[in-house]
């Protein structure tokens, strides 16, 4: 039972350290190891196109073309890396920008909302100082008639005082004539 559960335990760790053994397929001179550094094997390369120049004119001169290209690689992938950083960066201003530019016409529109809001309540509030104003006329006026009324009230109270005692000094005298 127990080596049925070792088993692909053992397979797997045989398939990783395979997986992992160092190679040549991907080093560029032939004597670089897959497991070193990309500093290690650009030393190699120079070693070898050094060599390569010792032994013919022709092969110099193909080992310096083809270390101007690699330079040239070398060169352009920074460039072609800055110029995509820029890029991105600009991209992201431009984003930001975007926002800020929304963020502020919504803060206009806000603001013009308010402004109008403000405007209807400024309105309001004038009208109801009119209204105000004309019911004080209209009270003032009211309590003007009112005191009319009783002025013209008091006058026939008085008028009627006076009748009655004409009534009265005419019943007197009716009296002491019969």
């Amino acid at each position: 039972m127990k080596s049925n559960f070792l088993l692909p335990a053992v397979i797997l760790s045989v398939a990783s350290l395979a997986a992992t053994a160092p190679t040549t397929a991907f080093a560029k001179s032939p004597s670089c190891a897959a497991f070193q550094s990309q500093q290690t094997c650009d030393r190699h390369d120079r070693a070898d196109r050094r060599d390569a120049a010792k032994k013919s004119p022709a092969r110099a001169d193909a080992a310096k073309a083809e270390a101007a290209e690699k330079t040239k690689e070398k060169v352009e992938d920074k460039t072609s890396d800055k110029t995509e950083d820029k890029v991105e960066e600009k991209a992201t201003k431009s984003d930001k920008a975007n926002k800020l530019e929304k963020k502020a016409a919504k803060a206009k529109k806000n603001a013009e909302r308010l402004e109008k809001k403000a405007a209807k309540k400024a309105a309001a509030a004038e009208k109801a100082a009119e209204n105000a104003e004309k019911a004080a006329d209209r009270a003032e006026k009211a309590q003007a008639k009112a005191d009319k009324l009783s002025d013209k009230a008091e006058k026939a109270a008085e008028r009627a005082e006076k009748l009655e005692n004409r009534a009265e000094k005419a019943a007197d005298t009716s009296e002491t004539e019969s």
